[in-house]
């Protein structure tokens, strides 16, 4: 009992330094992490080859980008001041581009994948394109309202990969086409 007593006073104590310490702004300061350039920045004209084992590709990136793993698994690829606004959350449009692996449990074909997650993902109307992909089937999604693009394609034990441009400004099968050109799949 003499211990909780203790207890009780010790927090009570505590409690009224917290309260007169914050009253009277007598906590130190501690030096919020600010945003660098978060304006778009152009991509450079040197590249480097990012491999992705994860979803069974490599692909050619300007120098100057970054990338960011996401919670759900996809990864982000950013320049620089669009991946600075993400890492310190700062309110302006963003363009990136995006790899992740779509589930396919009922072992859809690419056409019907693309036509199925084409309504979720833009539940909009879009054209679907075929493409090559060195000797891999690809297929485009093209939203018509020009705010997303999507490629899909099929890596031999990984599953169906999604690489998308996403914007609040227009992008269109062009964007994703110049990924796609510099995506290779890993042997």
């Amino acid at each position: 009992m003499k211990l909780q007593n203790q207890i009780t006073r010790i927090t009570a104590t505590l409690s009224s330094v917290l309260v007169l310490c914050t009253t009277f702004d007598l906590l130190p300061s501690v030096a919020k992490q600010k945003c660098g350039n978060t304006d778009e920045v152009q991509a450079s004209t040197t590249t480097r080859t990012i491999e992705f084992k994860k979803f069974g590709i490599k692909i050619k990136i300007p120098s100057n980008y970054r990338t960011m793993l996401r919670n759900d698994g996809s990864v982000m690829i950013l320049d620089p001041g669009s991946y600075e606004a993400v890492r310190c959350a700062a309110p302006r449009g963003l363009y990136y581009f995006s790899i992740k692996l779509l589930p396919n449990p009922k072992k859809l074909s690419l056409l019907e994948l693309a036509k199925g997650s084409s309504k979720q993902i833009t539940n909009e109307p879009t054209n679907i394109h075929n493409y090559s992909l060195k000797d891999t089937q690809a297929l485009i999604i093209d939203a018509k309202s020009g705010y997303g693009a999507y490629g899909i394609f099929n890596v031999p034990g990984k599953g169906v990969v999604e690489m998308s441009a996403n914007c609040d400004c227009e992008v269109d099968k062009t964007d994703i086409i110049k990924y796609l050109k510099d995506t290779e799949l890993l042997k």
